[in-house]
C-alpha cells in the first residue's frame, strides 16, 4: 500500500460559502465507495476546483460526540488519499 504524505499547507478547506450550501450544490457525486460506522463515503468532484474528493454522508441522528471524535482523528491524518 502506497502512502503519500501531504504537507499541511497544501490541504484545502471548503469556503465559508460552501459550508452553507447543500452538498449537491458543491459536489458532483460519482459513486459510493463504502460504508462505515457513522455513514457512507462517496467519490465526488468538487464543482469549483474540479478536484476529485471523498465525502462522507453522516445521518443527522448520529451521535454528535462520536462525529466530533471522528473529525478530530481525520484532522490529524496527513495522507493524500485519506
Amino acid at each position: 500500500r502506497m502512502e503519500h504524505p501531504v504537507p499541511k499547507n497544501k490541504l484545502k478547506k471548503l469556503s465559508e460559502d460552501s459550508l452553507t450550501k447543500q452538498p449537491e450544490e458543491v459536489f458532483d457525486v460519482l459513486e459510493k465507495l463504502g460504508e462505515g460506522s457513522y455513514g457512507s463515503v462517496f467519490k465526488a468532484i468538487h464543482k469549483e476546483s474540479g478536484q476529485v474528493v471523498a465525502i462522507k454522508q453522516v445521518p443527522v441522528e448520529s451521535d454528535l460526540q462520536e462525529i466530533i471524535k471522528e473529525i478530530s482523528i481525520m484532522q490529524q491524518c496527513d495522507r493524500l488519499f485519506l
